[in-house]
């Protein structure tokens, strides 16, 4: 008997430690909106709370049709980007109207408080890109 109470324990507890590896817990994953204005071709959204090592996300849900920019993300200790860092390891986005991306970042891994997008104009024509955009983020399923 004992044998067996002992066998139901560690199940239990391999199952529950199991169970709690699935779960998602990003924090800071509520959309905030964004406008760039490409000043010398780039712009950048203000710094938000990284609260895990979940990717960022961004959707574009406006801009002018046959023009594109290119986004990726920083890392700052300032919410306005003051010493911004790339932590996008490389990973860039290009965004046209209607297009969203889960963006791989390491803000959280490399010790800063804040993410933020960057964001670089693809077109020579004045371009004004709107959409929404979190530090955090849960993916699609």
């Amino acid at each position: 008997k004992r044998g067996i109470a002992i066998l139901l324990v560690l199940f239990f507890a391999v199952t529950s430690v199991h169970l709690g590896m699935n779960r998602v817990n990003a924090n800071n994953h509520e959309d905030t909106k964004f406008k760039f204005y490409f000043h010398n071709y780039f712009d950048h959204t203000e710094g938000r709370k990284k609260t895990d090592d979940s990717s960022s996300y961004m959707k574009c849900t406006e801009l002018r049709d046959n023009a594109s920019y290119t986004a990726y993300v920083y890392g700052s200790n300032e919410t306005t980007g003051d010493f911004a860092e790339d932590v996008s390891h490389g990973y860039h986005y290009l965004f046209k109207r209607g297009t969203k991306y889960f963006m791989r970042n390491w803000v959280y891994e490399d010790n800063l408080k804040y993410a933020l997008i960057y964001a670089n104009q693809n077109t020579p024509f004045p371009t004004f890109p709107k959409g929404v955009w979190s530090p955090d983020s849960v993916p699609e399923r």
